[in-house]
Parts: structure tokens; sequence; C-alpha cells
């Protein structure tokens, strides 16, 4: 039985199957976090957003009051 490992040239092929493999995983763990990243801020966003509309929303009323 050959090993795949014998000839030279199968031993770079390897090597570089494993690379590309390596590097594959990587860039799909990386654009997993970028997506995971994104829905946190788009989240962080919108409450940031809502509170400003709350506030603005108590501002004007507080002016009103104040106004009277």
């Amino acid at each position: 039985m050959v090993s795949l490992t014998s000839h030279p040239v199968d031993c770079l092929f390897i090597q570089d199957l494993d690379h590309e493999t390596l590097a594959h995983v990587d860039s799909e763990n990386h654009r997993r976090t970028l997506e995971e990243q994104t829905k946190f801020l788009e989240s962080v966003h919108d409450k940031v957003q809502q509170q400003e509309q709350i506030g603005t929303s108590c501002n004007k009323q507080i002016r009103c009051v104040t106004l009277r």
C-alpha cells in the first residue's frame, strides 16, 4: 500500500489543501462574527433611537407644562 504522503508532490498537495481548508474555516468564522456584531449593533442602534424618541417626547411634555 502506498501512502499519500510518500511522494513530495502529494505532500505539497495535502499541505495546500490543509491551508485552503483552514483559510476557508477562518473566513467562515470571521463572517459569522461580523454578522453577530452587526445584529448586536443594529439592536443597540434601535434601542438608542427609541430612547431618543422617548426623551424628545418627554422634553416636549415638560416644555408644555412649564409654559403654562
